[in-house]
């Protein structure tokens, strides 16, 4: 699992989540075309009113940009809004002069808020930009972002930006913006000088975006070291004839416990096609190897080839995986199965423990929960994260996130044939002999 980088609260916290950018925009110029900084007239003007609101607090501003005498920001800022004072008019600030290419960079944050962005924040941003024409308006756009991420794009070198693969990136079509932040200090030393200040852009080694490339080349040299060094244990050539490996470093895993990962590609049609390894970690080498992993896979594998609904759900189709985690040589399973998983095993009647977990997944990283043991031949069905409904898969329509501690907690049983039954548990408490049970070691 790849880490993540926290960021301040008011600086936006990223999150690779379900959340993106929503904004609405109404273009009223004469070709309906959208605003733009750097096509704009020269005796033309733009308006520019935000508002922030995030766990630090929240603030307002406006900027009016101009192009005469040149390319110029005069700022209007709070040093912090209240509820007092949200209608007070804003005091001015300073006025900060721009180039050619820090313009285009405004442009690009306009380009950023009509975006859609996998990402979300605990900070909210309502910006409106208008465009006048002697003292008309005519053009208005609106935005609302709580993406939390554009920071990482101020004043960023496409270089950095370039060296941050695409499938790590949490924004679409990334450009260099001009950072409101540093527009903001400039102007407050404009109106302590009391007088025009051109825009410097950050620094190349002190922006966001060269903090995550350079971690971004940190992380692929120690990814080709875990990748040398797993590929070298016993075992590796067995799972290399039926899986393709991609590996990441060493890592924090359920918080405190440091693992080798690696995720595992069937090489051709099987059951099980998508294994996520973890192998702890002993004097910084794996306290395991490939040949204590293999069984598991064997033994899962079998186990899922038994129930016919599996295969019938998978078939061929090359957006379905059945996935499944080991860690060390043990199925993953919960943290605490015999609160989060065994009381509705047990509820529902099925024989033994569930030994298996499994999640069938789609490529759209929809998935559902599987629980499967070695008793029983039906199956427990708890979770769902399903983005659309597909005709034919009926649990692909649920709505369904089993908890012990919800008042009516709901799940399904599966027969070999697919069959199902749902069920709920009125009486959520963990029976004192069920609780008592040692469950199987899980990290």
């Amino acid at each position: 699992m790849r880490w993540a980088t926290g960021l301040a609260c008011l600086a936006a916290i990223g999150m690779v989540c379900g959340y993106e950018a929503h904004r609405t925009a109404t273009a009223q110029t004469a070709q309906n075309a959208p605003l733009s900084f750097v096509r704009l007239a020269a005796t033309d003007t733009i308006m520019v009113n935000g508002s922030v609101q995030g766990c630090g607090g929240g603030n307002r501003y406006r900027l009016e940009y101009a192009l005469v005498p040149s390319p110029r920001i005069t700022v209007y800022k709070d040093g912090g809004t209240t509820q007092e004072n949200w209608n007070q008019p804003l005091p001015r600030v300073g006025v900060v002069t721009l180039t050619p290419a820090q313009v285009e960079r405004l442009d690009n944050r306009l380009h950023y808020c009509r975006g859609k962005h996998n990402v979300g924040s605990t900070t909210h941003e309502e910006i409106t930009v208008t465009a006048f024409h002697a003292g008309k308006a005519t053009g208005v756009e609106s935005y609302t972002d709580s993406t939390g991420s554009i920071d990482k794009l101020d004043d960023a070198d496409p270089r950095d930006i370039a060296a941050i693969p695409e499938r790590e990136r949490s924004f679409a079509d990334p450009r260099p913006v001009l950072s409101l932040y540093r527009l903001f200090e400039i102007a407050e030393q404009s109106g302590e000088r009391n007088m025009t200040l051109p825009y410097k852009d950050i620094p190349r080694e002190k922006t966001r975006m060269y903090e995550l490339a350079e971690e971004q080349i940190r992380y692929a040299a120690l990814e080709k070291q875990a990748d040398a060094m797993l590929r070298t244990l016993p075992g590796f050539a067995k799972v290399n004839e039926v899986f393709t490996m991609s590996s990441i470093p060493m890592s924090d895993y359920i918080g405190q416990e440091e693992v080798f990962a690696a995720a595992l590609s069937a090489r051709s049609t099987r059951t099980v096609d998508k294994v996520d390894i973890y192998l702890p970690v002993k004097n910084s080498k794996p306290a395991t190897d490939w040949n204590a992993v293999l069984p598991t896979i064997s033994r899962v594998e079998a186990r899922a080839k038994s129930l016919p609904w599996i295969a019938a759900w998978k078939g061929e189709l090359a957006d379905r995986h059945v996935n499944i985690g080991i860690h060390g040589g043990d199925v993953l399973q919960e943290r605490e199965p015999q609160y989060d998983v065994y009381p509705a095993w047990k509820h529902a009647g099925l024989r033994g423990l569930p030994t298996y977990k499994m999640l069938l997944r789609w490529s759209d990283y929809s998935f559902v929960t599987v629980y499967v043991g070695d008793e029983d031949n039906r199956a427990l069905l708890t979770n769902t994260n399903c983005q659309k409904k597909e005709r034919g898969v009926w649990f692909s329509s649920l709505e369904l996130h089993y908890s012990p501690t919800q008042t009516v907690p709901e799940y399904y049983i599966i027969a070999p044939d697919g069959s199902r039954t749902r069920n709920t548990r009125t009486d959520y408490r963990t029976p004192r002999w069920f609780a008592a049970q040692k469950s199987r070691p899980s990290p």
